[in-house]
């Protein structure tokens, strides 16, 4: 299963780009009786569920994250950072071994030191494959 990042997690639809994100959150927000503000921390994401995600350190909720959008915004109180990814390659070989787990056990924490190599021992002993079968 794919690796979900905030395009698909703020609202019922896709947003495409950056900016359509960011309008999402100013009027989700808005409609609470919120604005957003910057929180001048920053986060390190990480896969939970299947999900790009950090920590919201002001309020502890969760921060939908991707890693083509360097911020984030905290949709419970505000807070906006700015959001660090591991190396675009190792992303793309992360999420390939993930892609083969059901969503609630794709999980990585390369915040906490955790490599591909990690996840793909974790496969081997979960019996999944290393990497999901392609279609043509």
């Amino acid at each position: 299963m794919p690796i979900i990042d905030q395009r698909h997690m703020c609202g019922a639809s896709v947003h495409a780009t950056v900016g359509d994100v960011e309008v999402f959150w100013d009027a989700y927000l808005a409609e609470r009786g919120l604005q957003p503000f910057e929180a001048g921390v920053v986060l390190p994401a990480y896969v939970s569920d299947g999900r790009w995600v950090a920590d919201c350190v002001r309020c502890a909720s969760g921060v939908a994250c991707w890693p083509e959008n360097p911020r984030g915004c905290c949709l419970a109180c505000g807070a906006v950072y700015t959001v660090v990814f591991p190396p675009a390659a190792d992303i793309a070989r992360a999420e390939r071994v993930l892609d083969a787990r059901p969503a609630g056990a794709a999980n990585w924490r390369p915040d906490l030191g955790e490599d591909v190599a990690d996840l793909k021992v974790e496969n081997l002993v979960r019996a999944v494959p290393l990497e999901p079968a392609f279609e043509l």
